[in-house]
């Protein structure tokens, strides 16, 4: 449907943890390429909602 769209770009606000090995904050840009095996989409979301609380 969309032959010349070269591009796609997914903006969002991601939450997360800062570790030693991934210092991600609040405001850093998180580039991702796609490879044989990943389409470069992640979903990331291992939290269980329950009773209302993210456990």
């Amino acid at each position: 449907a969309f032959t010349s769209v070269q591009f796609g770009v997914l903006v969002g606000i991601g939450g997360g943890v800062p570790s030693a090995k991934a210092d991600i904050r609040l405001g850093d840009v998180v580039v991702c390429q796609p490879s044989k095996d990943c389409s470069g989409v992640i979903q990331y979301d291992l939290g269980v909602k329950m009773k209302c609380e993210l456990d």
